[in-house]
């Protein structure tokens, strides 16, 4: 088993929230690239699939969410 560690930002945009996510892990140091961007995009979406479910968010347009590599 992978230990995985995702902390969360959240900034006021105006009327709207950023949410700022970071993923780490045992493993990031061996998995990078491509596919260490496609696990953290992966463990993210994860994130906001689990979040909006619990907030009781179903509006199509506020799940919108974009995932950017901040590197």
């Amino acid at each position: 088993m992978v230990d995985r560690r995702m902390s969360v930002k959240i900034t006021p945009v105006g009327d709207k929230i950023k949410v700022s996510t970071k993923v780490s892990g045992s493993d990031f140091g061996v998995i990078e690239g491509a596919l260490g961007g496609a696990v953290h995009k992966e463990l993210t979406s994860n994130f906001y699939v689990y979040l909006f479910r619990e907030l009781g968010i179903t509006d199509p347009k506020l799940r919108s969410v974009i995932i950017e590599d901040a590197h």
